[in-house]
């Protein structure tokens, strides 16, 4: 503010298109489907008609296109989705894939009060005082998963998300957290980069064959059109600026945790892994996996073209209007 004065805002994360929201309902472990086991494999499923669960130990759901993942998110509260009516109820509720900006307010709060820096934190002020999210380093994506020790990666056994060590791994260091944010799998999120420095249009991947399965624009300005479906109404996603370099932070925004945490070559805060967006890469995503140690955290973030890839799974968050 004006004269040094302190200026709040409210985070961006509760405003939802036209309407300004009292909170949002985010999944509280990765995504995973009623095929997915223990096995690693049972995760790997590309495809709109399973239906979403958030459960925990469980291998989360991965290799889908991030068209097909905001689908099933958006399918939740339809008729036969997991929270729907018989006659659907998106008037007064809606489920979509999260988005970047939703990420970044759920990663400030675990550095507050209200997460690992309570009371009852495992990591936090009566326990090992790392005050940090633990990874889930478990080399089958199972969700709610700890490791051993805060930062270990590729680990066979896992410690569950209701066992002394396994709360550390939420964002409270309590059961009650959110899970599955630092490593586990790579998160797509719904935020895009823009087509070209003069239009502020989302390029929907890399080429013709890497993408995220939406029709739309391409970084080379070409028209991708055999895709699942179109891009969702806007509010749905953030926009970036056209950017070549996965160092150029500035082209953060306020409340997204990338550009406030003062990156700087390729890591942001504890370490984690901090590229961003280019026009190779035009997808953000987020938390790293479980095969990256120290560079994996919930701070971390980077990009993919939004393809079919077996490290990178989604997911969903809840509004009620």
């Amino acid at each position: 503010g004006e004269n040094g004065e302190q200026a709040w805002i409210i985070h961006p994360a509760f405003t939802f298109g036209d309407d300004q929201l009292n909170g949002i309902w985010v999944a509280k472990y990765e995504a995973s489907n009623s095929e997915c086991t223990t096995e690693v494999t049972t995760g790997l499923y590309n495809g709109s008609d399973k239906q979403v669960e958030i459960k925990p130990n469980v291998t989360s759901w991965r290799r889908i296109l991030v068209a097909d993942s905001f689908t099933v998110c958006e399918n939740m509260t339809k008729a036969s989705g997991a929270i729907g009516t018989t006659s659907g109820n998106n008037d007064v509720i809606d489920t979509h894939m999260m988005k970047n900006m939703e990420w970044g307010a759920i990663a400030a709060l675990s550095q507050s009060k209200y997460g690992v820096f309570n009371p009852e934190s495992a990591t936090g002020i009566n326990g090992d005082k790392t005050y940090k999210v633990w990874n889930n380093s478990s080399s089958s994506y199972i969700t709610g998963s700890a490791g051993d020790s805060a930062d270990v990666a590729n680990q066979t056994s896992i410690n569950s998300y209701n066992t002394t060590i396994g709360i550390k791994a939420s964002t409270t260091g309590t059961i009650y957290g959110i899970y599955d944010m630092a490593g586990g799998a790579w998160e797509r999120v719904m935020s895009f980069m823009a087509v070209s420095e003069m239009e502020n249009i989302p390029a929907i991947g890399q080429d013709n064959t890497h993408n995220t399965g939406f029709n739309g624009l391409l970084p080379d300005k070409t028209e991708f059109t055999t895709g699942i479906r179109d891009l969702p109404a806007n509010k749905y996603y953030e926009i970036y600026n056209y950017n070549e370099n996965e160092e150029n932070y500035e082209y953060g925004k306020i409340g997204d945790l990338t550009s406030e945490l003062k990156p700087g070559n390729l890591f942001t805060w504890n370490a984690d892994n901090g590229r961003f967006v280019t026009y190779i890469v035009p997808i953000f995503i987020r938390g790293s996996s479980e095969k990256e140690e120290t560079n994996a955290g919930i701070f971390s973030f980077a990009a993919t073209n939004g393809d079919m890839i077996s490290r990178n799974s989604f997911r969903p968050v809840l509004i009620v209007f």
